[in-house]
């Protein structure tokens, strides 16, 4: 059994796609969408369990300005992002020597 942890980079690329409402007293609500880029980068942690399984923990932000990204606050300010997952691996255990 071998256990490491490591720190990591990550650097994800979006294009999001954004449909709202814009509705005013008295008139019938306005549909829109929106089209958004993102470029999340951040650091992070993982640790895993060669053959079993890996946990992962990363903290990214939006560097992209963009005027309808998710990733920021109608103020345009910067929001952090937390991403948390595993991983199991679900093929056949090699033999240790």
């Amino acid at each position: 059994m071998h256990i490491g942890k490591t720190f990591l980079i990550q650097a994800q690329p979006e294009y999001n796609w954004i449909n709202f409402k814009i509705s005013e007293d008295g008139n019938p609500d306005n549909k829109t969408s929106e089209i958004a880029r993102s470029f999340l980068a951040g650091i992070g942690f993982t640790f895993r369990n060669v053959g079993q399984f890996n946990f992962f923990c990363v903290v990214m932000i939006d560097l992209q300005n963009e005027l309808y990204s998710p990733y920021r606050t109608n103020a345009r300010e910067v929001m952090p992002i937390t991403r948390i997952g595993m991983n199991f691996y679900f093929g056949r255990k090699k033999k240790s020597n």
